[in-house]
């Protein structure tokens, strides 16, 4: 699974680890804890989130990196 893919999915507090590919997790304590949102991993807190949703997730994520392929 992907933290792209996935409901508990948040920026936290801000753009500066999206630009780096980081995303936070709305379910897990450790708010500070930033991890990959789009590479590969196991997560027993994972509910996929609408693609719809993973769609303009990705966008961002790339609008934020400054590698918008669209």
């Amino acid at each position: 699974m992907r933290c792209v893919d996935c409901q508990h999915m948040t920026s936290g507090n801000g753009k500066e680890m999206a630009k780096l590919g980081y995303s936070a997790c709305a379910k897990k304590k450790e708010n500070a804890t930033y991890r990959s949102a789009t590479k590969d991993k196991d997560c027993g807190l994972f509910v996929a989130a609408p693609a719809e949703e993973v769609e303009k997730r990705i966008n961002w994520l790339e609008k934020q990196s400054g590698k918008e392929t669209k």
